[in-house]
């Protein structure tokens, strides 16, 4: 994959919610399965010296905070800090029932 360049711009946070499946600009196709770890890669390198966090949202099936909290381990080994993870869910209203609606997991600085 083809990704734009930063310019030199340097990032204290990424919010990211990456698609499972979609197609780029001019057509390239991205497969999370495929290009999710290059993806962090490309996000290491744009966080500043003294970055805060990096959220990952995920919706696609099959996958588990577990694993996005995995891929985020090089960014304690880079920068210290922690990792959390878990589901992310929403209340049906009118009643007791917790609906599933995606995994996130977040790495962020000691700082």
């Amino acid at each position: 994959m083809d990704y734009r360049r930063s310019r030199g711009t340097k990032y204290d946070a990424v919010v990211m919610d990456p698609p499972a499946f979609g197609h780029g600009p001019t057509g390239e196709v991205w497969k999370f399965d495929e290009h999710f770890l290059e993806l962090l890669g490309l996000v290491e390198k744009l966080l500043s010296d003294k970055p805060l966090f990096v959220l990952i949202n995920g919706y696609a099936a099959g996958y588990s905070p577990l694993a996005f909290a995995y891929n985020l381990e090089s960014f304690v080994k880079k920068f210290g800090g922690s990792i959390e993870y878990g589901d992310l869910a929403i209340a049906e209203s009118n009643s007791d029932r917790i609906l599933p609606a995606g995994i996130f997991a977040r790495w962020r600085s000691g700082n």
